[in-house]
């Protein structure tokens, strides 16, 4: 995806990029990088790596208030 903008907003976590506040996207640090490392090592499965991935989504929608469907 190509998105153009400035940085708005700069957190420890995240950062906003975007034009103004109302055209704006907000992207997150990942939590726990080394699970996809371990996935590729095969030190994990992929239903362990999936349901890892489940759990962290969830979390950032509960952060956000969005409901999960």
């Amino acid at each position: 995806m190509n998105f153009i903008g400035n940085i708005l907003k700069k957190t420890k976590n995240s950062f906003d990029l975007g034009t103004n506040n109302e055209n704006k996207r907000t992207y997150y640090k990942l939590e726990n990088f080394k699970n996809l490392e371990n996935l590729i090592g095969e030190k994990i499965n992929e239903k362990e790596f999936n349901s890892d991935f489940t759990k962290r989504m969830v979390n950032q929608y509960e952060k956000l208030r969005i409901e999960f469907k």
